[in-house]
């Protein structure tokens, strides 16, 4: 009896299924190519800034955009090799346009960047490992409070040369948003004050409020009392000239004289102590910036949170148990 059949072939074409890439291989790569173009962005607007075409409130939200960047990186990439190229890719695009930057400004700029990601990077995988369902508020919180120092000392650090070049140690746009905060509460204190007029104006409106307590300027007729409000307004800008030292023309805006008062004291003062003024500035102008980037922290830990819950319930990303007992979250 024959074992085979007349005619059958035994030589059949196997097919190979091709090799497939990872379901979250291209989810990671836009993610990295996003976090490096949002450090790209920071870096551009506050250079843009330092040169005065940008203003301050789009160097804030870069900022606060690539912060919520790079915490989801630490969150959301598991590979630490991966990771640590990332970091140096962000480094570079911070710093891509400061390379014209003195040598040691921008050395201390970058080993200051790299240090301070590579640290909150590792306190941020640290909190991962040790929780059972993570908090990715306090990871957020956690690599962001290191990035904002980082980011801190590199904004202080190339700013640093603009002090020689432009003598103003505050600009004009700074002031003026600092003084329009100054208008809106003296406003509501002594609402017969206007801040945002002339010199003059200003000095007649603060003489008439100070003879309204005088009964021979009641007693007046009404052509009297303008005559007696601008010989008292006239008396308020002498004695400014003579106390402040300068001269003060009467149609100027008060907030202009009140930029060239604080700018000019400023610059005395940075000539008479030098070096020693321009490093206590620098401190004092690092622990302001620092300040406020407790709220930047608390924001982009809030976004991080809410984006992360975002994703999984629309299964961009995925909770997954770990042998540990943990939670995890993935591609």
């Amino acid at each position: 009896m024959p074992i085979f059949k007349p005619g059958e072939n035994f030589i059949r074409e196997y097919k190979f299924e091709s090799a497939k890439r990872p379901s979250a291989f291209y989810k990671t790569i836009g993610l990295d190519v996003l976090t490096v173009l949002s450090a790209l962005l920071f870096g551009f607007l506050y250079w843009r800034y330092l040169n005065g075409n940008s203003g301050i409130f789009y160097v804030l939200v870069a900022l606060i955009v690539y912060l919520v960047f790079t915490s989801l990186e630490t969150i959301l990439i598991k590979n630490l090799r991966t990771r640590s190229i990332v970091i140096g890719l962000e480094v570079i695009a911070l710093v891509l346009l400061f390379l014209r930057t003195p040598l040691g400004i921008l050395g201390a700029a970058i080993l200051t960047l790299t240090a301070l990601a590579a640290l909150g990077e590792i306190t941020a995988r640290k909190k991962m490992a040790n929780s059972i369902s993570p908090s990715y508020l306090k990871i957020a919180r956690s690599k962001t409070t290191r990035m904002i120092t980082a980011l801190s000392l590199m904004v202080i650090l190339f700013y640093s040369p603009r002090l020689d070049e432009n003598g103003n140690l505050i600009s004009q746009g700074v002031f003026d948003h600092f003084f329009q905060q100054v208008v809106g509460i003296t406003n509501k204190i002594y609402p017969s004050l206007n801040l945002e007029q002339s010199v003059s104006d200003f000095a007649q409106s603060l003489a008439s409020k100070n003879l309204r307590n005088n009964e021979q300027f009641l007693e007046m007729d009404e052509k009297n009392k303008e005559t007696s409000v601008l010989q008292s307004g006239t008396e308020i800008i002498a004695d400014l000239e003579q106390s402040l030292k300068i001269r003060i023309n009467p149609t100027e805006k008060l907030s202009n004289v009140a930029y060239f008062v604080v700018s000019n004291k400023l610059s005395n003062l940075q000539e008479s102590l030098k070096d020693q003024f321009r490093l206590g500035w620098l401190i004092i102008l690092f622990f302001i910036i620092r300040s406020f980037g407790f709220i930047v922290t608390l924001i982009v830990s809030a976004l991080v949170e809410g984006l992360i819950h975002l994703m999984i319930s629309v299964n961009f990303i995925h909770v997954v148990g770990e042998n540990r007992t943990k939670e995890s979250v993935k591609f």
